[in-house]
């Protein structure tokens, strides 16, 4: 193999790893707590936390897809809350979850989706969402339109957690969009302004009384 053809197979091989990384993300997303200590609400009550969403560098708006508001604990795609027992372990959810989740409500109209919501005495409510309005509510688009946004979410501790036994424990947020090749969204992956990656928060102590 000759020198150039060397050169170029290394070219090739930047070119394609720098290309790979602007594709996947060019933003630094960080979600900060800043809660320093956050008391967990009985059902059917969600949980408020305090947060701070800042962009390194920030020139544009950042859309955040996916960022549903109450918060769930399911992982994946998205936001999520991660809750932790004193000695730090992942503590999962309650088993029966799923069935209160994909409980079939026969009847809904078939235009008609469940979504989660939370009303202004921070109650937790399932409401139908038209047809029109599903794609919208399944998307949850979030838009960071500052270096520094302060908000509040809203975690669904009551639901994924009930009956959490008194004490101290942790949580942070988790968020994820890593869209496949194949995602059927061009529009979204192909849009500067999508943040693609990974943001883990900091960890905050949550006191269950």
């Amino acid at each position: 193999m000759t020198k150039k053809t060397i050169r170029n197979l290394l070219l090739i091989l930047i070119l394609f790893f720098f290309s790979d990384a602007v594709a996947q993300n060019t933003h630094e997303v960080n979600i900060i707590i800043k809660d320093t200590l956050i008391k967990g609400r009985d059902y059917p009550y969600a949980t408020k936390v305090n947060i701070e969403i800042n962009v390194i560098n920030f020139q544009n708006t950042v859309f955040l897809y996916y960022f549903h508001n109450p918060v769930s604990s399911l992982g994946g795609y998205g936001l999520s809350y991660i809750l932790e027992d004193k000695n730090h372990n992942r503590i999962q959810i309650r088993p029966d979850f799923y069935s209160i989740l994909y409980k079939d409500p026969t009847s809904e109209p078939k235009c008609m989706s469940t979504g989660f919501y939370v009303n202004s005495k921070q109650k937790i409510i399932r409401k139908n969402v038209p047809g029109r309005k599903s794609n919208d509510y399944d998307l949850a688009k979030y838009e960071v339109i500052s270096s520094k946004q302060n908000d509040a979410v809203y975690l669904m501790l009551s639901w994924y957690h009930k009956d959490l036994p008194k004490g101290e424990y942790y949580l942070y947020l988790t968020y994820s969009f890593n869209p496949k090749p194949q995602y059927q969204l061009k529009y979204i992956v192909n849009d500067s302004r999508t943040f693609k990656g990974n943001i883990v928060s900091n960890k905050v102590k949550l006191i269950v009384e």
